[in-house]
């Protein structure tokens, strides 16, 4: 019941949303995510599947759909082909519809996730405190509005973290096949259970990329796969178009950029000697027997989102809501007090005013400072909290249902 009752508000406070965003202008489905979705999606619909990797194909899909935008506003589908597949009955409904149906499920992923989040926090008020902070953090509001995929991830991310505090490994790694919807974040989180020798959600996980490479096989063949991989080296190299601009990446990649210029030879070495680094540490972390239980796997999973985020090649400041479970981690092991609940909250109110300044202040060049000031304050927020007394109102096992 407790899942239907939040998908029921969750539903309700993002329709009120919508409605608001839609009346000032703040959001149309030609503005959203979905114009790359219903291109990717309806390309498999009609058996055109193997044309993903074609930016003309997918010009002349887009336009039919939307022909009031110019052929140089093509917004890319640049997801893997099973994605298209799952895409496919959403385009089926054409826009609005599919745009609103799409979006419903992401709020009942989101929903999820908040129920999850609340079982580890015990009382009431810590409870809306939760769902307070969730629902007014940037990312959570952009995810919605853009029909972004990061409820996905985040939920994956929290549904492994408490089936291993469960001891459960193969449902840990059924959770993370989630991430196969952006398998470039799929890195950090195999290293550190490859790390920590959890095999059997290693397994697990591998089935699950079996799965999606069969369904990306029979809607798009092999040589919508080899388009696919074709497409990610050419747009990886369009440093001058604003949806893939480096600089506007709130993790390393987009620190690089700022550091030296993006067409420098020294910028990709830069950001992967950097991103390289994170992910080692994080497996170092991993191996340590220490970090198979209790709060030493508390720790390991406070780090995983933080190193998925940091180390990704493409990320948006709104592509960030997997970080709500560092939060939540952190919350848990405050110190007593009000500096330790300070500590808790930090990362949250310092990334809310950060991203706003970045909205209303400066649109341009100052997006991968988010970026620059979230790696030193997460470390140092996660070091404090995570050293200080035993989780708040929360068993070692976990209370997530199984």
């Amino acid at each position: 019941m407790r899942y239907l009752r939040m998908i029921a508000f969750c539903l309700s406070v993002h329709l009120m949303v919508f409605v608001a965003a839609i009346r000032v202008g703040a959001w149309t489905p030609y503005d959203s995510d979905w114009r790359a979705f219903l291109t990717g999606g309806r390309m498999v619909l009609r058996g055109q599947g193997a044309e993903l990797g074609s930016l003309e194909a997918q010009t002349r899909v887009q336009q039919e759909a939307f022909p009031e935008l110019e052929p140089e506003n093509l917004l890319v589908f640049m997801h893997p082909p099973w994605l298209a597949a799952i895409l496919a009955p959403f385009s089926a409904l054409g826009t609005p519809w599919g745009a609103f149906a799409w979006d419903a499920l992401v709020s009942i992923a989101f929903a999820v996730v908040l129920v999850r989040l609340q079982e580890e926090l015990a009382g009431d008020r810590e409870r809306s405190a939760a769902l307070i902070l969730t629902l007014t953090f940037t990312p959570a509001i952009m995810t919605i509005l853009q029909g972004q995929l990061a409820a996905f991830i985040t939920l994956a991310l929290i549904g492994a973290w408490q089936a291993l505090r469960r001891g459960d490994e193969t449902r840990a790694g059924l959770w993370l096949g989630l991430v196969l919807v952006k398998p470039h974040l799929l890195l950090v989180p195999a290293v550190a259970l490859l790390a920590s020798r959890r095999f059997r959600s290693l397994v697990a996980l591998g089935g699950c990329g079996v799965a999606a490479l069969l369904l990306a096989l029979a809607t798009v063949g092999t040589a919508g796969l080899k388009g696919w991989v074709t497409l990610l080296s050419v747009v990886s190299r369009w440093e001058g178009k604003a949806t893939v601009a480096s600089w506007r990446f709130p993790c390393l990649r987009g620190v690089a950029s700022l550091v030296v210029p993006p067409g420098s030879p020294l910028s990709r070495p830069l950001w992967m000697t950097a991103s390289a680094l994170v992910v080692l540490s994080i497996a170092v972390f991993a191996a340590r027997r220490s970090s198979r239980e209790g709060r030493g796997l508390d720790r390991l999973f406070a780090l995983v989102p933080f190193g998925l985020v940091l180390s990704a090649p493409q990320l948006y400041f709104y592509d960030t809501l997997e970080l709500s479970l560092t939060s939540l981690i952190l919350w848990r092991a405050r110190g007593e007090g009000r500096l330790g609940r300070a500590l808790a909250v930090f990362p949250f109110a310092l990334y809310v005013v950060l991203i706003a300044f970045v909205v209303f202040a400066a649109r341009t060049v100052t997006a991968p400072l988010v970026g620059v000031f979230l790696i030193p304050f997460f470390v140092a927020t996660a070091v404090a909290s995570l050293s200080s007394g035993e989780p708040s109102g929360c068993s070692p096992s976990g209370g997530a249902p199984s």
